[in-house]
This record gives structure tokens, C-alpha cells and sequence, in this order.
């Protein structure tokens, strides 16, 4: 398809930049996307490289820290999480004779727990409602 007469005339438009430049145009634009996925794929292997020595650190870090947090874990579940519940369960135990403590308890969501310990049946005892807080 040809271009009409009157863009052919221009006197704006020089006639040696129709058709001249534009095969090296596409040439050189070619190179230039070659070279950046060239360069694309070299800056992902080298954060491959590092993600995968940081990973490697990670884990030989792990190894050392392991036996510390396993140490950590049994104190805490020898001594400090008992203490915890009997804290817990004089709370329920407050909250249960005195009703006006319940509302506190509900925020902190401090609830009864309702797993059987023994063998022998629950007393029976007021349980914890929740209560809807006022609206402000």
C-alpha cells in the first residue's frame, strides 16, 4: 500500500529517511534486547548463587542454635508452663466467684480449659460466659 501523494511531497519530510536506516534500526534494537536478557540472566544466576549460600549458612546456624532452643523448650515446659496454668486456673477460679472479674477474663480471653485432667467428673460451678463488652 502506498502512501498518498500529497505525504510523499512534503517538504518536511526528507526522502532519504523513508526507507534508509530502518533494517539497522531493527539490527541494533535486536543486539540490545540480546544483551539485556544476556545481562537479565547473569544478575539471576548471581542472586540464585547467593540466595543458595545464604540458605547454606542458614541451615549450618540452625544446626548450632537447634540444641539451645530444644534446652529453652523443656525448661519452660518443666517449670515455667505449669506455673502458668496454676496462675490461669486461680484466675477461672476468682472470675467464677466473683462475677464481676468475668468481663476481664473475656478480654484477655482467659476461658476455662475443657479438657478432662483426671479421671474423676468436673465440680460443678458456675461457668464462664461470654459477655458483650458495652458499646462506647
Amino acid at each position: 500500500m502506498n502512501a498518498p501523494e500529497h505525504f510523499e511531497s512534503s517538504p518536511n519530510v526528507p526522502a532519504q529517511t523513508k526507507s534508509s536506516g530502518t533494517p539497522e534500526q531493527i539490527e541494533t534494537l535486536r543486539k540490545l534486547f540480546v544483551a539485556a536478557l544476556v545481562a537479565l540472566l547473569i544478575l539471576s544466576g548471581a542472586l540464585n548463587i547467593f540466595f543458595l549460600r545464604q540458605m547454606i549458612f542458614t541451615r549450618k546456624d540452625l544446626e548450632v542454635i537447634r540444641p539451645q532452643v530444644n534446652q529453652l523448650l523443656s525448661n519452660y515446659q518443666a517449670s515455667e508452663d505449669p506455673q502458668i496454668k496454676s496462675f490461669l486456673s486461680s484466675l477461672i477460679t476468682f472470675g467464677r466467684t466473683h462475677p464481676d472479674f468475668i468481663p476481664i477474663l473475656v478480654k484477655y480471653k482467659v476461658v476455662p480449659d475443657t479438657t478432662p485432667r483426671t479421671a474423676s467428673p468436673a465440680p460443678a460451678g458456675p461457668t464462664l460466659a461470654p459477655v458483650k463488652p458495652a458499646k462506647k
